[in-house]
């Protein structure tokens, strides 16, 4: 019973984590667009350009995270990211141009680098040998929750007192949401905590293949890997459309309080698939979970075409809400996938990686959507490109299953 409790309070403290480095750090920072563009006198992409900068730093930073624990136990570095992270944010209710914005967006993104996606996964890959699934889908479940709860919150403060406290309490936020680490004891495994992973017993068996191939370790550089890299660059590429939900009402006649109402049934959508996804990956495996979401999201986008043809509210706000599933696969599937076309011997090689090319995808998609439209003068092919995206992912989980399964025989051959 004590133990069972030292794993609830992880995973609460692991929310907190989510919720602070990604929920409020990332997903609430739309808010200030508008006003601190305006009060600064610059465009609105100038100044969200240093979100872009933010999400390259944690990219780059996260392919050297992982080391740090060979040196340092897991709750210092969390604490420190938060630090950076915090401090840094209400340093920018200072800031008086985009110099300092970028500076410190990329003293930021290194923060959320130290206690954002990549521990939090691999934290739970490792605690939870049994519902890791599940468990992954409700801690970052809890991202979406802090960008939905806290974003009217900010924009509220942004009105009342301005941009620079906002800026203040938004830092204060991302602090307190990560204060919990610093009462509960714990590290990147279970065993440094003289306890087994949850669910240990009933894993051990099938995990004999995999320590017999963790054994050695084969080369970094193979076509699966290359394979699950490419995967992780495109997918993130969707998340982007969201953020044009809005041009694109305007775009069908409709208004701009249209697209924004899309924007939320999304986030509806957003925190409810990233819920189900683990516990579909825990009962039928992460490939097909991420299949059945990725059908999901083809579906979404036919129904936001349509809905807009025919400029009708109901199927635009069911598509957009369907939409949503691409976060699914973006935030969650990712891991689960890696863990399962590699192992969990191999998974701390090869998550930094991925998690790199995934934010990466993620920084330069809404330039990318952007550019699309003005190229084209609409969104057709914005969403021609979505559909190209998906099929390109399908053949690629197709490739990787092929290539586990002739890895495998050669397992039990050997």
């Amino acid at each position: 019973m004590k133990q069972n409790r030292k794993y609830i309070m992880l995973a609460a403290v692991l929310c907190g984590i989510a919720a602070s480095a990604t929920g409020i750090c990332w997903n609430a920072i739309g808010v200030f667009y508008t006003p601190v563009s305006e009060a600064l006198g610059v465009l609105r992409g100038t100044f969200a350009m240093h979100n872009t900068v933010g999400t390259v730093a944690t990219a780059v930073a996260s392919l050297f995270v992982l080391k740090l624990f060979d040196r340092f136990s897991l709750r210092p570095v969390i604490i420190t990211g938060a630090l950076l992270a915090g401090v840094s944010t209400i340093l920018m209710g200072f800031a008086k141009g985009m110099t300092s914005f970028y500076i410190l967006a990329i003293i930021r993104g290194i923060g959320c680098s130290f206690y954002g996606n990549l521990i939090i996964t691999t934290t739970i890959i490792r605690w939870f040998h049994k519902n890791h699934g599940l468990m992954i889908s409700i801690v970052m479940g809890c991202c979406g929750v802090a960008g939905a709860v806290f974003s009217p919150l900010f924009a509220a403060c942004i009105e009342r007192f301005g941009w620079e406290v906002g800026f203040f309490f938004m830092g204060a936020c991302i602090l307190i949401l990560a204060a919990p680490v610093l009462f509960f004891k714990f590290d990147i495994t279970p065993e440094k905590c003289g306890i087994k992973p949850y669910g240990y017993e009933e894993k051990i068996e099938d995990n004999k293949k995999e320590a017999k191939a963790a054994q050695s370790k084969g080369k970094l550089i193979t076509g699966m890997f290359i394979a699950m890299c490419l995967f992780a660059t495109v997918q993130p590429l969707l998340t982007g459309l969201t953020q044009h939900f809005s041009g694109f009402a305007e775009s069908i006649g409709s208004t701009a309080a249209v697209g924004a109402t899309m924007v939320s049934a999304c986030m509806v959508g957003n925190i409810g698939t990233k819920l189900v996804v683990g516990f579909i990956s825990d009962k039928l495996g992460a490939v097909k979970a991420s299949v059945i979401m990725t059908v999901i999201n083809i579906l979404s986008i036919g129904i936001i075409y349509a809905g807009g043809l025919r400029n009708s509210l109901v199927l635009l706000l069911i598509g957009a809400a369907a939409f949503g599933s691409c976060y699914a696969v973006a935030a969650v599937g990712l891991s689960l996938l890696t863990r399962h076309f590699f192992g969990t011997a191999e998974y701390g090689r090869i998550f930094p990686y991925v998690t790199f090319v995934s934010n990466l995808g993620t920084a330069f998609a809404l330039t990318l959507i952007g550019y699309v439209y003005d190229f084209t003068g609409g969104y057709d092919y914005v969403f021609l490109g979505a559909l190209a995206v998906h099929g390109l992912c399908l053949l690629l989980l197709a490739y990787m299953v092929l290539k586990r399964k002739g890895k495998s025989r050669s397992y039990t051959n050997n």
